[in-house]
């Protein structure tokens, strides 16, 4: 189906600056050498290892986390009805 680049960029809780620990747009490149579709990036966020951690899916929530599960969803709905 694709790729996702996970643990994807991390805003400082008290200032809001984002920083890429993990660097960015390896999954990206990779798709791209690939020739696959680049599907999105998770971000490294509290909010899903805290719904993770609680048993509770990342996408049931109404924060933007959420958002980035079901844009991903979307893609893949697409690519199931298109098959």
């Amino acid at each position: 189906i694709g790729l996702i680049e996970n643990m994807s960029g991390y805003a400082c809780p008290h200032c809001g600056e984002v920083s890429d620990p993990f660097g960015k747009g390896g999954a990206e490149t990779a798709a791209a050498t690939l020739g696959i579709p680049f599907l999105g990036r998770i971000p490294l966020e509290m909010a899903i290892r805290a719904a993770s951690d609680a048993g509770t899916p990342p996408a049931a929530g109404n924060g933007p986390e959420a958002q980035v599960f079901f844009d991903l969803a979307g893609q893949v709905d697409d690519w199931l009805r298109a098959l």
